[in-house]
């Protein structure tokens, strides 16, 4: 039972000192982030959403063609189990 309690509190202690060296999100040129709202979200199955939030963060500055498309973008968006500033 105690080499247990042992064994359980060095794994803890190894997995806390490797989070503390996890580095820091970078900061890129001209980050945003924002929130995009779509109201009445209508998934395939025929399921709906009142209201469907998508948070972003794009990077960098727009540059537009002759037709106003944007032709440099660069979108992060989330991951379904964590956030767009995982590693």
């Amino acid at each position: 039972m105690i080499f247990r309690a042992f064994v359980a509190a060095l794994l803890l202690t190894i997995a806390l000192a490797a989070v503390a060296q996890t580095p820091s999100p970078t900061s890129w040129p001209n980050q945003k982030e924002g929130d995009f709202v779509i109201r009445d979200f209508r998934f395939k199955s025929g399921e709906t959403l009142p209201v469907l939030n998508i948070h972003y963060i794009t990077l960098g500055t727009p540059q537009r063609n002759a037709a106003g498309d944007i032709t440099n973008a660069v979108i992060l968006l989330h991951g379904t189990s964590s956030s767009s500033k995982a590693c």
